[in-house]
């Protein structure tokens, strides 16, 4: 990696059920924000989700992805691109709505 080239740093990241943006203020609600999932049985799915994801301190064009592992074994549950993005300004924030489909928990976690 470049030395010149600085990461973004996070302001917020929630997990909810949904993200809602009003299309005349471009204001955010983040609906029902939850930080556990609970399973009857296992091994089961997770609900659909949306991840907010608040950015700053960055400037240029960055690439978004993500992976989320099963830490037992280290495998890959699921991942993706969530694509590029433009930072004009440091001082300015930028977000990323990520929806999350069903992803499978074959076990317990911690």
């Amino acid at each position: 990696m470049d030395p010149e080239i600085t990461l973004p740093k996070s302001k917020g990241f929630l997990v909810c059920d949904q993200v809602l943006q009003d299309a005349f203020t471009g204001k955010i609600t983040a609906v029902s924000v939850f930080n556990q999932i609970t399973f009857r049985r296992f091994p089961g799915h997770s609900p659909a989700a949306c991840c907010y994801l608040q950015l700053t301190d960055a400037a240029g064009r960055y690439t978004f992805s993500f992976s989320v592992l099963d830490l037992e074994n280290d495998q890959v549950i699921s991942s993706g691109v969530v694509g590029e993005v433009v930072f004009e300004h440091p001082l300015k924030t930028r977000v990323l709505l990520i929806p999350i489909f069903a992803l499978p928990f074959p076990h317990t976690g911690k």
